[in-house]
């Protein structure tokens, strides 16, 4: 008899115990996700007020974007820091995908993919009159849904991706080998090996004008990528 309480006592505590489990690994609903963009998004609009008003604030990255996320940033400032007279990665600001705004807001947010601790989210972003369909892909840290990239949907422009390509860049130009160049006139003629990681692209040329400026000494404004 008494075998057979503490049977039954071990298998309602087995059954309790994934019971937890299951809740833990529960996925919210796509309600909770839209709400959280949403809330992210009246912060957004808060920290970009009208022409007149105090500039935007810096704080939406640590507030509300993955921690690997920041660190890309970080990695990207630290290369941007050693560009001088050159204009560094971000040519325009992905909170509101431009470089002007007025009016921002965001909605019609539809949550297309979601499970346990990522997401995927599209949201018609307003700036100006001007509407920009955005995807945000999302990672659930401390037990909150935060950023993970913006993707511009109709430029096809994935933001994370350029991101990693661009540090990929710097990277290579520490390893010289993979580099050849000489002067030919006045002109800098510059060779790449066939395992670069990115060719022919705006990336390319801005991390070779920095290569150029710092190794040879030499004007690299005229750079092209033929």
């Amino acid at each position: 008899k008494d075998f057979k309480m503490l049977k039954t006592t071990l298998i309602f505590t087995m059954m309790m115990f994934f019971m937890g489990c299951s809740e833990v690994k529960q996925v919210e609903s796509p309600e909770q996700l839209i709400n959280r963009v949403n809330e992210i998004y009246t912060e957004v609009a808060k920290a970009y007020p009208n022409e007149g008003e105090l500039p935007p604030t810096n704080h939406l990255d640590s507030l509300y974007c993955s921690s690997e996320w920041n660190r890309m940033l970080a990695v990207i400032d630290s290369i941007d820091s050693k560009l001088e007279g050159e204009m560094g990665f971000f040519d325009f600001d992905y909170w509101i995908m431009a470089q002007d705004y007025r009016d921002i807001s965001a909605d019609s947010v539809v949550v297309e993919k979601m499970h346990v601790d990522s997401a995927s989210v599209l949201i018609q972003l307003h700036n100006f009159n001007h509407v920009t369909p955005v995807r945000l892909e999302m990672v659930k840290e401390n037990d909150l849904w935060m950023i993970d990239n913006f993707i511009d949907v109709s430029n096809d422009y994935n933001l994370k991706l350029n991101m990693k390509k661009y540090i990929e860049v710097d990277e290579a130009m520490i390893h010289t080998d993979s580099i050849g160049l000489h002067k030919n006139d006045g002109v800098v003629e510059v060779k790449l090996s066939a395992d670069y990681p990115v060719k022919g692209s705006l990336l390319m040329v801005k991390a070779l004008r920095k290569f150029i400026a710092t190794t040879m000494g030499a004007d690299s404004s005229s750079i092209n990528n033929q």
